[in-house]
This record gives C-alpha cells, structure tokens and sequence, in this order.
C-alpha cells in the first residue's frame, strides 16, 4: 500500500529516457537485445543459453539464462531493487526475464534462490521471491517455495574460492516440499561464478 502511495505521489522516471511511469520504460526496454546464447561460465558459444558439457560436469546447470552484463543500467536496476528498496523494480526484471526464456515442451516450476537472512531483514523483503512471484503470473507459470538458507554468510567482496566455500551446503528443502517437480527454473538476480546456483541445484 505505501508503495502505491509513493508510486502515485512520486513516480519513478525512465533510468534511460526520462519518462516517467517505470524505472525502465517498456520502448527502452525493448531496445536492448539479451546476451548471446552462451555457457555462462566459459562463454563458449551453445543453443538455448546452455551450459556446455565440460562447464555442466563442474556446476552440475543444464542451462543458465543470463540477459546482460552487471554493469552500467543492468547494475542500476539490481541496486534499486535489493539496496533502494523500489520493489517495482521487480516488475520490469520479470518482463526481462520472461522475454528471454525459450518455449518448453513441459511446463517448468520457478523456484526462488533465499538470500542471507540478515540482508531480508535490512531491506524487508525477499527481492528474489518477488521477482519469482511476478514472473510467475507474468509467464503463467507455476511457482514453488522450495530452498530455506543453511547459512547467514554474505558473499559480497569474496573472492572465487571463498565464495565456493562460503555456499557450501548453504542450501536445504524446506520439510513441506515433499514431491520435487520434474523440472525447475531456478531464480537469481546475479550470476558471479556459479557456485550459489550449483549448491542450491544440489
């Protein structure tokens, strides 16, 4: 309800074009194309954003879909979600998404990556769910709350070792996810070395 308020009172203006409605307008959005089809971790060139066969045996991902570099715009909307708080933000983040998934054959299930505990509490939301929770009435897909968090380790400004140690066994099903669905799409905002989506794939 606040968030409407302030929408309605103070409304966020276009990051590219001024304009003011969303933090990113739908014409800007459309401009910018995603990322080629790659293996997220080598970047060696795949159909479908797949993860290539020696980078699959190492993290375990079928496929990582990636729309763009965290840099520049694409790192303004992830700070003014997860750090400013502009929830609405999620929105725009989930018609990214959408539009880079591919058509499936069986109907996958969304599934949030939890973040530390302590930084929910700072922003007073799960930023990740929220993207999910749009995505999924976006795309008419289902969605399930599956992963709880182990752990209450940051990982900001660790190094690629680090991190991989930090996210060991950082992840569990929660004791109500008691039948697994067939195929999952797993949700996060940043992609940095793999290993959170490894562990939480696990």
């Amino acid at each position: 309800m606040i968030q409407t308020l302030l929408d309605i009172i103070a409304p966020e203006s276009c990051l590219e074009c001024g304009t003011e409605g969303l933090i990113w307008c739908e014409w800007c959005r459309l401009q910018h194309d995603p990322l080629p089809s790659r293996c997220f971790n080598c970047h060696a060139q795949t159909d479908n954003y797949a993860t290539c066969a020696k980078c699959r045996s190492k993290y375990g991902l079928g496929s990582v879909y990636v729309f763009g570099e965290y840099k520049e715009l694409n790192k303004q909307l992830i700070t003014s979600l997860k750090f400013e708080c502009k929830r609405h933000t999620a929105v725009v983040l989930s018609h990214v998404l959408l539009d880079l998934l591919p058509y499936f054959d069986e109907v996958p299930t969304l599934v949030y990556i939890p973040s530390v505990l302590s930084h929910v509490r700072q922003r007073g939301f799960e930023h990740t769910a929220l993207i999910t929770k749009h995505l999924a009435k976006l795309g008419q897909i289902p969605q399930a709350n599956l992963l709880a968090r182990t752990n209450n380790v940051s990982q900001v400004g660790a190094s690629k070792q680090k991190r991989k140690e930090q996210i060991k066994d950082a992840f569990r099903l929660r004791l109500s996810a008691k039948k697994l669905p067939k195929h999952v799409i797993l949700v996060d905002d940043v992609v940095t070395t793999g290993a959170t989506l490894s562990e939480a794939s696990k």
